[in-house]
Parts: structure tokens; sequence; C-alpha cells
């Protein structure tokens, strides 16, 4: 039986992916009601890795840790009310208590009673907050208050949400002693959210032929981390890849401990950038120099999978502030596991609105548009354990300025 460990890095979540991979482990996955730990986009990657199971395994057993001799009804609503209890229960077919009695009926019940109570917006959690987007709940345009925008052309839509996120940030984190956002800042990061959020309502809602995908899942984390104690730095260095150290090392407030990082993750449930790019030209035995070049091409200006015109922006945009904030990203997708730190590898056209034509290198791959491999830090890019949907996390580095920590842009 697979269980979830202390979420003390990414690397404790993509271990994760190896029990899905032995032929003979059992594929059932036992929850508790709380997860311990949250290092930097530790909780993202546990949500897309819920998505990978409940579609890889439809038949496994998600196995609680509820005792049915109490209040059960009130347990199961409690578990709904955390980011990975909901999303496991509306995702799972079976749920069970620890002595095998099948709850899955009650489980659904209190899970969407959860979603329509709470997750249309966003929930707050200590220092993070999180908002699902269930197309499959709710149909497609409607599915959330928090982005009912779809009557305003896009350029309006953008500006509204990025307004909207503003609120949410100010209202939810105390400015005064946690983040200072000033109204710029604020927007653009909004822009980025919309941008991302956008992006998974074209490729996370849909199969390829355009059809609704069942269980349709999409999220929002937003969370502030602080050094851990041991590494100074909000990630397990003894377990993660060498570059996320290097990443922390350009900024002096972490080595004073006195940084913090804004993480801003995006996950869906969709069929996956590479499958979504090449449609019906797509096959599972496509190299993994293939599927790079599918997802990279995702990320250029004006290109895009969508026949609609104002689309193919959302990803160029952000790297253009992701190398304005010096932020970091990570990307996790198929058999892809990927990111790059703008501190070294800034886009080269991140201060001009039109770059010139897309130019590839001998292997298909683009010079601007990029991404490294996630363990190795190389650009030879290694195949993982295939994860569904698409996760975006990013990573925007926040410092103390009088008692408040601003974000850093330059």
């Amino acid at each position: 039986m697979i269980t979830i460990p202390a979420l003390e890095s990414i690397s404790a979540v993509e271990n994760l992916y190896g029990s899905l991979s032995r032929s003979k482990a059992s594929k059932d996955l036992r929850i508790g009601a709380k997860l311990r730990g949250n290092a930097a986009s530790s909780r993202a990657c546990l949500m897309q890795f819920l998505i990978t199971w409940a579609k890889q395994y439809p038949d496994a057993r998600l196995v609680t840790r509820l005792d049915r001799n109490r209040d059960l009804e009130a347990s199961i609503y409690h578990l709904a009310g955390e980011e990975h209890g909901i999303l496991s229960l509306l995702l799972a077919d079976n749920v069970e208590t620890p002595d095998a009695a099948t709850i899955s009926q009650l489980a659904h019940a209190a899970a969407k009673r959860a979603y329509f109570h709470s997750f249309q917006q966003p929930k707050q959690f200590g220092s993070r907050f999180f908002l699902l987007i269930s197309d499959t709940l709710v149909p497609v345009g409607r599915s959330s208050p928090f982005l009912r925008l779809s009557r305003f052309p896009r350029t309006e839509q953008k500006l509204r949400f990025a307004n909207f996120f503003q609120s949410y940030l100010r209202s939810i984190f105390d400015v005064s002693k946690t983040v200072g956002l000033d109204s710029r800042t604020g927007l653009s990061l909004g822009e980025l959210v919309f941008e991302l959020l956008a992006n998974t309502e074209e490729w996370g809602s849909v199969t390829a032929d355009g059809s609704p995908l069942v269980k349709s899942m999409r999220g929002l984390f937003v969370n502030i981390h602080l050094p851990r104690i041991d590494t100074g730095i909000p990630c397990n260095e003894s377990v993660d890849p060498h570059h996320i150290k290097r990443y922390f090392s350009e900024f002096p407030q972490f080595q004073k401990g006195k940084g913090a990082l804004l993480e801003l993750s995006i996950f869906d449930s969709g069929i996956g950038l590479a499958k979504q790019w090449l449609k019906a030209d797509y096959s599972p035995e496509i190299s993994i120099s293939e599927e790079y070049a599918a997802v990279t091409n995702c990320f250029a200006k004006h290109a895009t999978s969508s026949a609609s015109s104002t689309r193919g922006n959302g990803l160029f945009y952000i790297m253009r502030l992701l190398t304005q904030a010096r932020g970091y990203l990570r990307f996790r997708g198929g058999r892809l596991a990927l990111f790059r730190d703008f501190t070294i590898h800034p886009h080269p056209y991140a201060d001009r609105r039109e770059p010139p034509p897309i130019r590839t290198s001998g292997e298909g791959r683009s010079r601007f548009e990029f991404l490294l491999d996630w363990k190795t830090g190389e650009d030879q890019i290694q195949a993982n354990p295939l994860a569904e949907g698409a996760l975006f996390s990013v990573w925007l580095p926040l410092i103390e300025v009088d008692a408040q920590l601003k974000l850093l842009l330059q």
C-alpha cells in the first residue's frame, strides 16, 4: 500500500511514482487527515501525484484513517476540508476505512459539499491559500465566482483577475508583517497567475479531440515559505538537486536566515502539454527529445495549440516576468521534470514586446524557451515516471525591508 510521506522535499513526493511503476506493489493509497511538512512546491507535487494515481489506477482503493465507530460523517467532512483530502476524495472511486468498510458514497457527498462551500473561492490555510476548480462538478466557464470573467474581453479579464488576486493577497497575508506588495507587483503576479490558469482551461479541461475531460480538476497554490532551520533555505538540499541551493545563494537574505519564498503553483488533470501540442501526431512511443520539443514549443510567443488568435502568449509572458523578478520555474508533466533558473538563464527578450521569429537548435529545441533537466541540472533530458496533467511551480524571492518582505523585482 502506498503511504504519503512527510512533505520535506519535492524528491520525497517524486519517489511515490516508483510505487506506481512497480508491477507487483499494491496501488491502494493510504491518506491521513493532516500532512506533515511543507517544503516549497511539495504540496502541489502531491496534488499531481494524486491525479496520476487516480487516472492510472481508477480501481485502486483510497484508504482513510477514519474510525467508523466515531462521528464518521464529521470526520470525512474534516478530511475534505484539507487540500489533499478534497482532491483525493473527488478523484477516487473506492474509499474505505482502515477496516475495509466502504464509505465511497458518504465521502463523495462530503467532498462535493466542501467544494461548493469552501473551495470555489481561495481557502486560507495559515500562510497559504488554495483554489480548486472542478469543471466536472460545474460547467466550464461557471466553475468559480473567483474566475467568472468569460463575458469580458481577454485583456479586461486579465486586469480584473489581477485586481482580484492582488486584493486576495492583501486580505490573506498581513502586509505589515509578512509581504509588502505594491500595486505594480501585485498586478504583475495576478497577470502571471491568470495566464497559467487560462492555459489550464485550454489544455486541462478537454481531451485531444475537444470533448470534456472526465473528472477535470485544476488548482492554484499560493504559499509563503520561510527558510528551514537546518539549511537556511525553504528546501531540503540534502535530497533535492544542487541547482536549488545555487539559486538561493544568489540572494543574501537567505544566507542571513531572513529571506522567504513566494510559491505560485498551478496544476491540472489534463492530457498534458506534449499531447495537447502534438494532438493526432502524439504517440506514447515518442522519444523523450520529441516530448521535450513539444513542451518547450508551448513557451514561444504566439505558439498555441488553440485555434484562437488571442492565445499563445501566456507562457512567453511568464518567461518575461520571471526574468524581471529573478525567479525560478519548475515544470512536471508526462515523462519530463524540468526547471529554469532565471538568475543565470534570463530570457534575452524579456524587455521587448515582440521577439524575433522562433529559431531552433539542431535538435529542434528553441534557443530562448529552453528548460533544463530537474534532476541533473543539465540540458541532457532524462525520462521520469509518467505524471498526468501539468504542474507549473513559480518561485519568487522575498526580501525583508523595515520588518516587511517585499518582492524582489529588478
